[in-house]
């Protein structure tokens, strides 16, 4: 599995068209690797107003960790994936 080590960091604000789409601006794509046709997963927590955007492939590592049975299905899960 890949490891991915982004220092927490906020990248400015951006927009939601009458449409819906969301423009991340550049500075956001390049560090975090951001390619046009990634799929995201798009969450809330439950203590938390704001968005959890994640990568599709992200998500699909903690699943199959979770199946393997290295990574237990409890809170905390996914935020200790992320971070690493």
């Amino acid at each position: 599995m890949a490891e991915h080590k982004h220092e927490a960091k906020m990248y400015g604000t951006f927009n939601v068209s009458d449409g819906g789409q969301v423009v991340i601006s550049a500075n956001a794509r390049k560090p975090l690797e951001i390619n046009p046709g990634d799929l995201f997963f798009v969450m809330t927590g439950r203590d938390h107003p704001g968005l959890i955007i994640v990568k599709d492939d992200t998500m699909k590592e903690l699943a199959e960790r979770i199946i393997q049975g290295s990574e237990a299905p409890r809170p905390g899960a996914l935020e200790k994936l992320i971070t690493r």
